[in-house]
């Protein structure tokens, strides 16, 4: 009998429904059942130990510190993780910290930031935002190129004083331009870090706008005047590669940027209904562009010499066509006019503005609405009106470049009725 009495004494209790302080034990926890709504129990043995029960199964330590529920939960560990006497000793370590003024959690977040560097940083940032892989390219040659020396540096250990030594010294090495691209590049990554991270404070770069030390930088405006478009199209026959002598027209005719034009593939003119689809933007927004009498006189020569196996309309050595620096180098030496590719584009800009509607201008070129309602909400240009504006443009150029040439003929294409 006394042998039974005292197997009796030594057996665990199972846990009551609704019991919320008990002793804990490995198998009275694991017995725990979810419930439809998360719940708590503590611990007898260590005070200010819980175990949080979640409805999926789910089971985690915490330290509580307060009474009734009220106060600081801070978490020790997942149940499957660790043991019940290492959970015991983490909250021991937790409730002195506590007891003493020390903010485990802020601990935490400290010990966090201190392994968060500005390569860390800087890797995650192209890693979750949408960028273009030329855009990841120069992130990674501005930041890794002037900035090596705080690559393996905490984010939080970079301060003011150093963004403005660095800025300064950058300014004089390598110019205003470069060093406000690498420093909004940089606050751009510290930003991200800070929001994603939970990360305390601000970016050390905006004490370049609290000191007013950024470079001003005058937007750039250059284009050709109606006066330089004939001489500058009759230097371009004088281009040796014929390749670039074709995009460079083709850029002034349509409007597009460099790379839009260069990346054009063959399977994205569309000569059914006398369009392109440009998919690589700037914006994101793909752009269906009416293919202009002159434009479409262009893109038959190039597709009389198509190069099998290559999609690339403006063809060059790497598939797609980059060399045509050489051809701009040879039209500025034979008129004495400077331009750049992009001044082009600035250029069909300047001149549709005179001879079509803004609205229409603006769908053209594939720039955003931004702020202005009209745009964004009603002007929406047909795909017709966006043809004859496209053509009236193209027109008036070959007029500039061509003053003695006949009246261009729209091209052809299929409507739909």
């Amino acid at each position: 009998m006394a042998g039974n009495c005292c197997q009796v004494a030594t057996q665990e209790r199972p846990v009551l429904p609704g019991e919320k302080n008990l002793r804990f034990t490995l198998k009275r926890l694991t017995a725990l059942e979810p419930a439809p709504q998360r719940y708590e129990v503590r611990d007898t043995g260590q005070p200010g130990l819980a175990l949080r029960v979640y409805p999926t199964g789910h089971k985690a330590y915490c330290v509580v510190k307060g009474v009734d529920g009220q106060g600081r939960r801070i978490k020790v560990g997942d149940f499957s993780d660790i043991t019940l006497e290492e959970a015991r000793q983490h909250a021991k370590r937790l409730l002195g910290q506590l007891a003493n003024g020390i903010d485990p959690l802020q601990a935490r977040r400290q010990a966090r930031a201190q392994s968060i560097t500005l390569r860390t940083a800087l890797a995650d940032y192209l890693k979750l935002r949408p960028l273009k892989p030329g855009t990841q390219a120069n992130y990674r040659r501005f930041i890794a190129g002037h900035l090596s020396a705080w690559l393996d540096r905490p984010l939080l250990g970079i301060t003011e004083r150093d963004v403005l030594r660095r800025f300064q010294a950058l300014s004089e090495q390598s110019g205003p331009i470069c060093a406000n691209l690498t420093f909004r590049m940089m606050n751009a990554v510290i930003n991200f870090a800070l929001a994603t991270q939970g990360l305390p404070g601000d970016s050390p770069v905006k004490v370049l706008s609290r000191a007013k030390v950024w470079h001003r930088q005058a937007p750039r405006t250059r284009c050709l005047s109606p006066s330089e478009l004939h001489p500058w199209w009759n230097a371009t026959r004088t281009v040796s590669n014929p390749v670039a002598r074709d995009y460079l027209r083709f850029l002034l005719l349509t409007g597009l940027r460099r790379t839009e034009a260069a990346r054009l593939r063959w399977p994205c003119v569309h000569w059914d209904d006398a369009t392109l689809t440009i998919t690589d933007t700037k914006n994101g927004k793909p752009l269906l562009l009416p293919i202009t009498a002159p434009a479409a006189a262009i893109l038959r020569d190039r597709a009389a010499l198509r190069i099998q196996g290559n999609d690339f309309v403006f063809t060059g050595d790497k598939a797609e066509f980059t060399s045509v620096q050489s051809a701009i180098d040879q039209i500025t030496e034979a008129t004495g006019i400077a331009f750049s590719s992009h001044d082009l584009r600035r250029t069909w800009a300047s001149l549709a503005q005179d001879w079509i509607p803004y609205p229409q201008v603006k769908a053209l070129l594939n720039h955003s609405a931004g702020g202005d309602i009209t745009l964004l909400h009603y002007a929406h240009p047909s795909r017709e009106q966006l043809r004859t504006a496209a053509e009236t443009v193209a027109a008036r150029l070959m007029h500039l470049c061509e003053p003695a040439s006949a009246e261009v003929i729209p091209f052809p294409h299929r409507t739909n009725s």
